[in-house]
Formats: structure tokens, sequence, C-alpha cells
């Protein structure tokens, strides 16, 4: 009687036991579809918003470490924007005319920028501690100067019917967001990057104007966006 009673309750249990997996294993479906779907409309509706982002926070670093009238150039469809990589060290004093420079340290390669005052010069070839420069000084430096830095460079484009893209250096252009069209760039003021075009919102596009102050072009070092 006792053995029959526990086969019941064995057949029981393993009957609720089955009941409850195949529940937990539509739940853990479930689950997953839902994380799944959640994710896909995270990932939609934030790439613009990061995109826009990265690329604001670019804008305003325009002129960092390097004199601010190198450090922003603007065409209709594209803006460059430069700031201090790094600082160079020289090894020996270089004179006025000189096309090259011999420093103590740093991390260079060919076709890297420099710049010094409000001119840029461009690496084209390195031995040892000497680089050789595309043109020559326009004034003395000496080894105790820090005039001479490395330009990091971004190139921010807009190519019609693909999107906007950046390009680092020297390297390819890649695409940023393709939810904007038609962008142009120009300068609102003496200080503020206006940036305007159409936004693809819920389908359709819709026009847009952004407004970035560069810290480095503003008088008081103001720094806001207004859409």
């Amino acid at each position: 009687m006792k053995r029959g009673m526990s086969l019941i309750e064995s057949m029981i249990s393993l009957f609720l036991s089955g009941i409850l997996i195949l529940s937990s294993t539509y739940y853990i479906k479930d689950v997953n579809r839902i994380g799944k779907i959640s994710e896909k409309i995270s990932n939609s509706t934030g790439e613009k918003a990061v995109s826009l982002t990265h690329l604001i926070s670019i804008i305003r670093d325009a002129g960092e470490g390097i004199d601010c009238n190198i450090g922003f150039e603007f065409g209709e469809d594209s803006i460059i924007i430069r700031k201090n990589k790094q600082t160079l060290v020289l090894k020996e004093d270089a004179h006025k005319g000189d096309n090259h420079i011999k420093i103590i340290s740093g991390k260079v390669k060919i076709g890297n920028k420099l710049a010094i005052d409000k001119t840029i010069y461009k690496i084209v070839s390195i031995e040892g501690g000497n680089l050789m420069l595309d043109k020559g000084l326009k004034r003395d430096i000496s080894v105790t100067s820090e005039d001479i830095k490395i330009i990091k460079e971004y190139k921010i484009s807009y190519f019609k019917h693909r999107g906007i893209f950046l390009k680092i250096d020297r390297g390819h252009n890649q695409l940023v967001t393709d939810k904007f069209k038609n962008i142009s760039f120009s300068m609102f003021n003496g200080s503020t990057l206006m940036m305007k075009g159409l936004e693809k919102q819920s389908g359709d596009w819709k026009e847009f104007e952004l407004y970035i102050v560069i810290p480095t072009l503003s008088i008081n070092g103001e720094r806001y966006e207004r859409f």
C-alpha cells in the first residue's frame, strides 16, 4: 500500500514538474523575445543621440592646445577639427627656413601634421630623431620651447544620399549615421557652428538646426547647444 502511494505521488510529482518545466521554457522564450525587441527599439532610438553626442564632443575640442585659428576649418558640406595630440621636445635649436627638426622623443609617423603658431607642417620623412617637413620654419625655435604640437585631425563630412562620415587623421571615412540628409555647416557667429539639414523622425524627414559653441573661439568660453 505504501509502495502504491509512493508510485502515485511520484507520478503526480513528475506531471507537475513537467508542467513547471514547460511553463518555464515558454517564459524564458518570452523574456528573450521581449529582450531582443527592447534592444532593437533602444538601438534604433539611441543611435542618433549617440552619434550627435560624439560629433558635438569632437567639435567642441577644436583648437584645444593649439592656435584657435588653425583649430577649425569648414566648407559647405564638411568641417575639419584640429587639436593638440602631443608636444614634441627638441634635441637642438631649429632656425627660420629649416625644413627639418631634431627631437628627443615622441611617437611620430610620416604624414603626421605639426602645429607651430598659426602654421601647419607635414612630416614627409623620418630618419632617427630627424623629422623632415614639407616646408621651412617661419621662425627660430629653441629647445626650451613647447610650441611644437602634433595635431590630431578630424574631418566630419556629409555625403549626399549616404549620411555623415568621420575621418580621423589619415584613416578612412567611416559612417557615423545615415539618419540625416541635406546637411550643411556654417558659422552662426564668430564662435558658434551651425549645422542644419533634415533629420529622420518616425519615418519622416523633418528640418532641424543645431548650434554648437566652440570654446576656443568664444570670448567667455561658454558651452551650449540649441535645437
